[in-house]
């Protein structure tokens, strides 16, 4: 009994900081700069989608037996190449909220960080709706993104976002070459 009137304290409490939201609008408001268009047209496109399905899957393949780096690819024409996706799920809810709140937190006004490697993703956002496939694809270790071509570009992250999609991205389980923080370059 004690325990469940200390989660009830601590629930209270997150949501009255604003780090919970009860209600099914996100916490962030969208009333966003007109360079931060892309950020808008992404969080619109996540509201709007029919199925949102985060996955991790195969970066660069090294192919030792003819001297070749392979970059496979995360679409095959209009559908997910499913053959390079380790680990998927489908978010709903409160999770499309989170994300929606991760991926609204405004860029810092200087931004220390680099490519630290080359850009080889590991873990990919899919948006579906009406059959068609939005995406961003995003490298932890270089803190590097791309999208498909009806997103403009959404990047770059600052370290506070970058974390926080770490840290949803292991609470619903897609570890796969997923680092424990990100290492910027100053």
């Amino acid at each position: 009994m004690r325990l469940a009137v200390l989660y009830l304290i601590i629930l209270n409490s997150l949501i009255n900081i604003g780090c919970i939201s009860m209600s099914s609008k996100p916490m962030v408001e969208t009333n966003l700069k007109q360079e931060d268009s892309s950020l808008f047209l992404l969080s619109q496109k996540l509201r709007e989608a029919d199925t949102i399905l985060l996955a991790s899957h195969t970066g660069i393949i090294l192919d030792r037996k003819n001297s070749r780096i392979i970059e496979p690819e995360i679409m095959i024409g209009n559908k997910i190449n499913q053959k390079i996706i380790y680990e998927k799920k489908i978010i709903t809810g409160y999770d499309i909220d989170t994300l929606i709140n991760i991926l609204l937190i405004p860029k810092p006004a200087i931004d220390s960080l680099q490519a630290k490697c080359g850009f080889d993703p590991h873990h990919a956002i899919f948006m579906i709706k009406n059959g068609k496939i939005s995406f961003i694809d995003l490298c932890f270790h270089c803190c590097g993104i791309a999208a498909s071509n009806d997103l403009k570009d959404p990047g770059p992250f600052g370290e506070q976002k970058w974390m926080q999609l770490i840290r949803f991205f292991r609470k619903l389980q897609l570890n796969y070459e997923l680092p424990d923080k990100i290492f910027p370059i100053q």
